[in-house]
């Protein structure tokens, strides 16, 4: 150990650092007296071992382009295993093709001169084999001398796969076009048989004509329906059966030569005489329904009816045949409730699971702000504040969504359809997911890449936050299908009318028996982490715009969904708001609600735009600071213990009546929205406008400036 010689420190510079491997650690014998290795005991040395190990061939080329070694694996016929007999041999030589071996000759040329990595597929010939190789060339040093390592990574199999690909492309291809052969024979087929049935239908029809013209077996037919029918010509009724008679609660004959337009109700009667009219242009009429008869004591029966154009005692006339559907629309009511309670429970557990993508969200762009703030990263802070912004817009609109589907809406109902361009929808979502996916996936360990190919014009017409919704849940069961990571294709553009949007996913996949249960509320394959309404609520969002979603998956090599949206030419965006007015000055505002956080927020985003608000906790105590002081607008919540906001609105409509002062404008903060905006309940309440929750304080300014004077 005392008789070594201390190492040497060699200073370097930048300049001088290559990227070449120093083998010189790997050498344990035949080193000559010049320093260099002999490379005929390469085998023996830790190195070459190491390379005849090695399953892929391997060689060492010398700067004279001579290959001096090459491991076993260049030689392994199919059979046996022979000794390399590719060393001596200039290597190009091993390249059928000139091209190819003079572009691989510069490869090997400039692998010596920068001792940089170089990486080329090409077609190489080692003994009785030709394969298809991925060659890797590195520069390597040898004491003082310089020779490049190449290793041949063998594609021949990715190569006969794609052929076979090919293949089984060419086969499809011809059976889809014997498909189409045969769908079109079938087709032909079905015409020959419409117009078979066609011919029968107007046999049938003049069969039905020599029925009407025998008057007794018509009588007979009449008088023992279920409807109550009757006959009239040029409006007076010239036969009424006895199921008529029972309906009306009219003595024998009473009916005949009345109008017939008397037995029905007065609001219907325009109704029944656009139809029944012996001079009008319908031939026959049927299933008319919430027609209401006239009872001789004037109460009403709800009808449906049906009339059809007939000849009768050699005059034209109508006949009217009235079914009682009173018992039917009852059962139609009761069934209509409940599966209006079903929907409703179905939507909001739809609902529910779209606000835990949103506050999902919500919860990681505050933490990241949070973060952000902290590390003076405050571009990145209003980065993420802007996107919980955007977001608690989109759970407002789906709190909404849900209210209008249990309520009737009304003028302040949620927004309806408009044009907009899907790709940017698209691109939004995908931003707004970025903080919790991030989360996710550092909290799993697994990196996936998103891959977003969108095109430019996308527009559709609908509702943006419910497509928004339908990405977002999209793109949380892609991300949840890669366990251990992957990549996932995001892609919009238009065709023959569409705008596709495709999501594409190299996940875990769904088996073939379990596909027709992927849209199926409440199924999921993700045990207790899933609620199984992704797709679901994402499947009832798209029929509601016309839309399609198709699902295809090959369980263990990932999913594809595509959203098929019907095109619009209509030009997108919202038309340009009117011109604001200015505030006179800085106003004074009596704010009112029984929660402090939501009224003091409330009161700060207001001194925000230089106005001053007072606070009030109630309705009473708001009543006593209005009778005290003056105040320009009255901000008031709806719903509030003791006194609501109606009851309030009120009150200080009755003290500016009393005081013979003008009432200030009076804003009605709710979080019911769609079902507080009766016309007359403002009117009475002195309420001037309803502005729903949450408060957007833009939209709210623009409001107080619409209504200040």
């Amino acid at each position: 150990m005392g008789d070594k010689e201390p190492p040497r420190l060699v200073q370097y510079r930048d300049e001088d650092i290559t990227q070449t491997i120093d083998l010189d650690s790997l050498f344990t014998r035949d080193i000559t007296a010049s320093g260099s290795y002999d490379l005929g005991g390469v085998q023996a040395t830790t190195l070459g071992k190491l390379l005849h190990a090695l399953p892929i061939p391997t060689l060492l080329v010398d700067a004279s382009h001579l290959i001096v070694f090459a491991n076993a694996a260049c030689a392994k016929d199919k059979d046996r295993d022979t000794s390399p007999g590719v060393v001596g041999s200039r290597f190009i030589t091993l390249f059928s093709n000139p091209d190819v071996a003079r572009k691989v000759g510069m490869l090997l040329g400039r692998a010596f001169a920068d001792r940089k990595p170089q990486v080329t597929d090409v077609g190489i010939t080692l003994g009785s084999r030709r394969i298809m190789g991925r060659m890797h060339l590195r520069s390597v040093r040898m004491g003082n001398r310089r020779f490049v390592l190449v290793i041949i990574q063998d594609l021949t199999p990715e190569k006969q796969q794609l052929l076979l690909s090919k293949q089984l492309s060419d086969q499809l291809r011809g059976a889809h076009e014997v498909l189409e052969r045969r769908v079109a024979q079938r087709t032909a087929e079905l015409v020959a048989t419409n117009c078979k049935l066609e011919k029968e239908i107007n046999q049938r029809r003049g069969a039905q004509e020599e029925l009407r013209h025998s008057e007794d077996r018509y009588r007979t037919l009449v008088e023992d329906s279920f409807d109550g029918i009757f006959v009239h010509t040029n409006g007076a009724i010239v036969f009424a059966n006895s199921r008529l008679y029972e309906m009306l609660q009219y003595g024998p004959g009473e009916l005949q030569r009345k109008d017939h337009l008397e037995i029905f109700a007065a609001a219907d009667r325009q109704t029944v005489e656009r139809y029944t009219s012996t001079s009008g242009e319908v031939e026959d009429l049927s299933g008319i329904t919430d027609i209401r008869l006239l009872r001789a004591d004037h109460s009403t029966i709800d009808v449906e009816i049906n009339a059809r154009r007939i000849q009768f005692g050699g005059s034209p006339g109508i006949r009217v045949c009235v079914r009682d559907i009173a018992t039917r629309k009852r059962a139609e009511e009761l069934l209509l409730h409940a599966e209006r309670t079903r929907a409703i429970s179905e939507m909001a557990s739809g609902v529910a699971h779209n606000f835990n993508n949103l506050l999902q969200i919500v919860m990681s762009c505050a933490q990241m702000a949070s973060a952000y703030h902290r590390s003076g990263s405050f571009p990145l802070v209003q980065k993420n504040i802007d996107r919980i912004m955007e977001t608690a817009r989109f759970g407002a609109e789906t709190v909404k969504r849900l209210q209008d589907f249990a309520k009737t809406p009304t003028q302040n109902g949620p927004e309806g359809a408009r044009v907009f361009n899907f790709s940017e929808t698209v691109e939004r979502a995908v931003k707004a997911s970025e903080t919790w996916l991030k989360a996710d996936l550092d909290r799993r360990g697994v990196a996936i890449s998103l891959r977003l190919d969108l095109g430019g014009d996308c527009r559709v017409k609908g509702k943006e936050n419910e497509l928004f919704e339908v990405v977002l849940n999209l793109l949380k069961n892609a991300t949840e299908a890669l366990q251990s990571g992957g990549e996932i294709a995001v892609s919009t553009f238009g065709r023959d009318g569409q705008v596709l949007l495709v999501v594409q996913d190299n996940g875990v996949g769904i088996n073939e028996q379990n596909l027709s249960k992927a849209f199926e509320p409440f199924w999921t394959t993700k045990g207790y982490h899933g609620t199984g309404m992704g797709l679901a609520s994402s499947y009832g969002i798209v029929k509601r715009h016309k839309g399609e979603i198709r699902l295809t998956s090959n369980e263990g090599h990932g999913t594809t969904v595509v959203v098929s949206l019907p095109a619009t030419s209509e030009c997108a965006g919202d038309p340009a708001p009117p011109a604001k007015r200015e505030f006179p000055g800085a106003l004074r505002m009596l704010l009112v609600d029984d929660m402090e956080q939501s009224v003091t927020l409330l009161q700060e985003g207001l001194a925000g735009y230089g106005h001053e608000a007072t606070v009030a906790l109630s309705g009473l105590e708001a009543i006593s600071r209005f009778s005290a002081d003056r105040f320009d607008v009255v901000i008031c919540d709806l719903g509030m213990p003791g006194m609501n906001g109606w009851q309030v609105g009120r009150a200080i409509t009755s003290l500016c009546a009393r005081d013979c002062r003008p009432k200030p404008p009076f804003i009605l903060l709710t979080g019911w929205g769609g079902q507080v905006a009766e016309a007359t309940q403002m009117a009475e309440s002195g309420v001037d406008r309803v502005v729903e929750k949450p408060v957007d304080f833009p939209r709210l300014i623009d409001v107080i400036r619409e209504l200040v004077p």
